[in-house]
């Protein structure tokens, strides 16, 4: 007779009872994260000169900025999510939403840019790809099975402590990033460079309707992806004047979504706490606020950078950590990854074919997973897809100029329309003295320079020293070093040393630190010292900030229509332009060549570039020269006098041989009749043109 199997069954247990410790723990760290968040405004806004009203200022400016950047970056998930699934990248998922954000601005950028070379650089394509991209993004937040909304208990996002640390930085950058520009930080001028072309190039643009290569401005060949994003804001926000603060708001936030993929790269591979302090770190380091708060485009080479490490080091893993079996098309589509944002690394800034492009490609070449054949392929992959990018911009150029790396190379290639004074001055500039000169000039522009913070390095030495001792991290360190290497090597032989090209070293170092953590004596010992070196680095960056303007910065927070409207009491030599010459003047700048506020039409040319006016009075023909200007009509001329003088200093950038400054004051006082000086603190004359 057949037994009846029987079971043993586990007697019932009482239900759990919910426990909310964690949700009320990631509440109260949520609130923390709020409150550090304000009281940091409330000192960028104060400064040391304070106005309690500024404040209100400072939060209304957010809001009405923030909403627009906020679109921005929601038709870029849009795009990125859409371009994602596509791609079915595992490291761009554990990148996370900031990869998908980067991902898809890189893409709209990339359309637009090739829209405005069309010429199609309008409000229909410019709101065209935001709708399409809000179209995106709202579909995929429909399609999405899980939605936090209906699950907030659940869904209460948690925070690991340091988080908290990297607070103040995020508020010091967003606040400076709400002063105009050509006022915050002497170490660049006040943005000297932004009004001269990061947003005065778009505002050109936007007014001719294409992208456009300029005589008058040598900048205008360079690639620019990240300035025609900037043309689509000024198309939003109606001109690129009032987009001035969105513009910077938007690069801001590059530099906290790549501080945000650093510490999700680190995380992946060590502790949440580790890849927060790495993140944070990245953020509270000077040189990262003051170009963050610009409206540069080192931040947004630096994002698509950290995506491409993100791959690279991905696909440098162990197989089994990966997938079960790596095809030989995968290897090749991943390596076409990392290539991919290679180019738009280089498509926003050309340095970074030496600070990222190189680097990556020594990051491919080093893994050997496969064979030989493998890693020609992703090395294939690679090149395919970062040369495909990168040749719009070659193509672009040659077409305009006959030289497809204009301004570069113009001995091999061709001068374009520039003379060959003007090109032997260009290469002068923008060439390394030597290796021996960038030694002696790495010191005072990094290992001593305040804006680094003097805690980064020595930190960074450190990690590399505990990496390299420990067989788990050895060949992590040994990949990242060599990254390092190759970016200083390029900085010394091949920049002009500049401390602010150095900032590119930040993304690798700061992946070293943070993925150092396992090797180090003590997770604890680890969290101290990472810690230490946030704090001293957002110290050292808020003091910057109050010091700057003999601590007056502050007073400048939301003061562009005050800057630009005639009765301001802030002068600049914009309104002063502005009050002192009527609605039909027209304006001929000679040494001025930052007119990115003053509304009146104006022929400027930058330090490369010739003078028009400057082959009349070479051969002292002032009566040809004041026919010119009749016959073009301009009214005006404004004469930056120290600044043609500081151009001409020996071992700085020169400027336009026949413009001679002795010759230039012969010349105006026969035919040009002052006006006000304009000029605060460098000597700039408004003059009016007298009638022939």
């Amino acid at each position: 007779m057949q037994q009846r199997a029987t079971t043993t069954a586990e007697p019932p247990t009482a239900p759990t009872p919910p426990n909310d410790a964690a949700p009320r723990s990631a509440r109260l760290a949520t609130a923390a994260a709020v409150a550090l968040f304000v009281v940091g405004l409330i000192i960028v806004s104060q400064g040391r000169v304070p106005l309690a009203p500024r404040m209100a200022g400072l939060v209304l400016l957010l809001f009405e900025q923030g909403v627009v950047v906020i679109a921005y970056l929601a038709a870029a998930a849009g795009w990125g999510t859409a371009l994602g699934r596509v791609i079915r990248e595992p490291a761009l998922d554990a990148a996370g939403f900031a990869g998908r954000l980067i991902l898809g601005l890189g893409l709209m950028a990339l359309i637009m840019w090739l829209l405005g070379w069309a010429g199609q650089l309008n409000a229909f394509t410019a709101w065209g790809l935001g709708t399409v991209g809000w179209a995106l993004a709202g579909w995929q937040t429909y399609q999405a099975r899980d939605h936090w909304w209906l699950k907030p208990s659940e869904q209460w996002p948690t925070l690991p402590w340091p988080v908290l640390l990297a607070i103040p930085a995020v508020t010091l950058l967003i606040g400076a990033a709400c002063i105009p520009p050509g006022i915050l930080w002497s170490s660049e001028e006040g943005g000297y460079d932004v009004l001269s072309y990061h947003l005065q190039l778009p505002k050109e643009w936007i007014a001719a309707g294409a992208v456009q290569g300029y005589a008058h401005n040598v900048y205008s060949y360079l690639p620019n992806l990240f300035e025609v994003a900037f043309a689509q804001l000024g198309l939003w926000r109606g001109s690129m004047v009032d987009a001035s603060y969105t513009a910077q708001l938007l690069h801001a936030c590059m530099a906290i979504l790549t501080a945000v993929v650093i510490g999700q790269l680190v995380a992946s591979r060590t502790t949440q706490i580790a890849g927060a302090l790495a993140g944070g770190l990245y953020l509270a380091v000077p040189w990262t606020i003051v170009t963050g708060t610009l409206a540069y485009n080192e931040q947004a080479v630096a994002a698509f950078a950290a995506l491409a490490f993100a791959v690279a080091l991905h696909l440098d893993r162990p197989a089994a950590e990966d997938e079960p079996e790596r095809s030989a098309f995968a290897d090749g589509r991943r390596g076409a990854v990392v290539g991919a944002f290679v180019g738009l690394a280089v498509l926003t800034k050309l340095t970074a074919v030496g600070v990222v492009a190189l680097p990556l490609a020594f990051v491919l070449m080093m893994n050997r997973q496969g064979g030989r054949n493998r890693q020609l392929i992703r090395l294939a992959g690679f090149g395919l897809a970062a040369g495909s990018i990168v040749s719009l911009w070659l193509i672009r150029n040659a077409l305009w100029t006959g030289n497809p790396v204009f301004p570069m190379l113009t001995g091999l290639f061709g001068t374009g329309h520039w003379t060959a004074e003007q090109a032997d001055r260009w290469s002068g500039a923008h060439h390394s003295t030597g290796l021996f000169a960038g030694l002696a000039a790495l010191g005072r522009t990094a290992l001593w320079h305040g804006q680094f913070a003097f805690v980064l390095w020595p930190l960074l030495i450190a990690a590399a020293v505990v990496a390299w001792r420990q067989a788990s991290t050895r060949r992590t360190a040994k990949l990242l070093l060599g990254v390092l290497a190759i970016q200083l090597i390029f900085w010394l032989l091949f920049t002009h040393h500049q401390s602010r090209f150095l900032v590119a070293l930040l993304l690798p170092a700061c992946l070293l630190i943070g993925l150092s953590w396992p090797a180090w004596r003590s997770a604890a010992a680890a969290t101290t010292t990472f810690a230490l070196a946030l704090t001293i680095c957002t110290v050292v960056s808020f003091t910057l900030y109050l010091t700057q303007l003999d601590g007056g910065a502050a007073r400048y927070i939301d003061t562009l229509n005050v800057l630009r409207h005639p009765e301001s009491p802030l002068p600049t030599p914009f309104n002063q332009v502005n009050r002192h010459v009527p609605p039909n003047a027209r304006i001929y700048a000679e040494a001025f060549a930052t007119p990115y506020y003053i509304d009146r039409p104006i022929s400027y040319h930058t330090a490369w570039d010739a003078s028009p006016l400057g082959r009349f009075i070479v051969e002292d023909r002032f009566d040809s020269a004041h026919q010119w200007l009749a016959d073009q009509g301009y009214t005006h001329v404004v004469i930056a006098w120290d600044m043609l003088d500081i151009w001409r200093e020996p071992g700085n950038y020169g400027y336009d041989s026949n413009v001679d400054p002795d010759q230039l004051h012969a010349f105006a006082e026969q035919a040009l009749t002052p006006v006000e000086q304009v000029g605060i603190v460098q000597l700039t004359i408004l003059y009016a043109v007298r009638q022939r």
